[in-house]
C-alpha cells in the first residue's frame, strides 16, 4: 500500500508544471486519488428466539455474533490503523 502512495505521489508530482500553484493544491491532488476509507462490517443476521422470558440464540448464531467481535471487527480496526499510519507517513513526506 505505501508503495502504490508512493508511486501515486511521483506521478501527481510528475504532472504538476505550474511553480506559481497553490500550496495545498498538490495535497488536494493526492488526496482526491486515494481510495475511500472501508465501511465498519455490518452485524452478521442472526435468529433470534424467545424461551422462557429470555431472548436466546442457537449456537450456528452465537458462532456468527462471536465472530463478527473476535475476528472481523479486529481485522478492521487493524486494516484501519495501517491505513492512517501508512497515510500519514506520506502526508508527512510532502
Amino acid at each position: 500500500m505505501v508503495t502504490a502512495l508512493l508511486v501515486l505521489t511521483a506521478l501527481t508530482g510528475c504532472t504538476t508544471t505550474s511553480v506559481t500553484e497553490e500550496q495545498n493544491t498538490f495535497k488536494e491532488t493526492l488526496l482526491s486519488m486515494l481510495p475511500v476509507l472501508p465501511e465498519v462490517p455490518a452485524l452478521p443476521q442472526l435468529t433470534w428466539t424467545y424461551q422462557d422470558g429470555l431472548y436466546c440464540l442457537d449456537e450456528q448464531n452465537v458462532d456468527r455474533l462471536l465472530d463478527y467481535g473476535e475476528n472481523t471487527l479486529p481485522r478492521f480496526r487493524w486494516e484501519m490503523d495501517k491505513y492512517k499510519r501508512e497515510l500519514e507517513i506520506v502526508l508527512n513526506s510532502i
